[in-house]
């Protein structure tokens, strides 16, 4: 029983693992280029550059929440897409240093830990994907790792391996064990039908002797 659950728990937390990946790997080649693949308002980001570095190593992966404009304040480590015309449109992340209002929109100031000056360009409410709320460099490891063929088959074809061999494993028992089933009913089934013929033929030379017990009498 005990081999049976943890072998069931093995297979729960391969097919979760396989169907995150699927459904990241969905929303990665389904959103627009040069946009941030999101799912249930977050998305996760891989950082390229040592900008943010120590807080955010180059290579780790970042998870930012969605929120509002009005929902940043100094401090807040932020992904935008940036208004630098030497990357323009492409995603950054640096921390907010400063922010103004005009009424009607926010506009913040940002820079990299590791940048000495402040950006050139200020960044809009519009532009704002979220405020980073999770950094993790093992995370940005794996990243990289499933993008190559190891990747690949450490994260799809390996755990399809495991719950092939894990249910085969279970099937094989379970036509055994209805072999075994069907033997034993079917022997039962012959034992039961030898006592009928046996009670029946029994029954049958009593009545004979009974009547011969009459023909003597008369």
């Amino acid at each position: 029983m005990g081999k049976k659950i943890r072998s069931y728990i093995a297979t729960i937390i391969v097919v979760i693992a396989m169907l995150f990946t699927v459904m990241a790997a969905f929303t990665i080649f389904t959103t627009q280029p040069g946009k941030a693949p999101e799912m249930f308002g977050y998305s996760m980001l891989r950082v390229i550059s040592g900008s943010m570095e120590p807080e955010i190593p180059t290579g780790a992966l970042i998870l930012v929440k969605t929120c509002e404009a009005s929902d940043i304040a100094e401090g807040d480590v932020i992904s935008f897409y940036s208004r630098d015309v030497s990357i323009a449109g492409q995603i950054n992340t640096h921390r907010v240093v400063g922010i103004e209002f005009d009424g009607v929109q926010y506009q913040f100031e940002t820079k990299g830990d590791a940048n000495l000056n402040a950006d050139s360009f200020a960044v809009y409410g519009d532009d704002v994907i979220g405020k980073v709320v999770g950094v993790s460099g093992l995370l940005g490891k794996l990243a990289s790792l499933v993008g190559s063929r190891v990747g690949m088959l450490i994260l799809i074809v390996i755990p399809l391996a495991i719950i092939f061999a894990i249910n085969l494993k279970d099937v094989k028992k379970a036509y055994k064990e209805s072999l075994a089933e069907e033997k034993t009913n079917m022997e039962a089934e012959i034992e039961a039908k030898i006592r009928q013929e046996m009670a029946e033929k029994n029954g049958s030379e009593t009545n004979e002797s009974k009547d011969e017990s009459v023909d003597k009498e008369v």
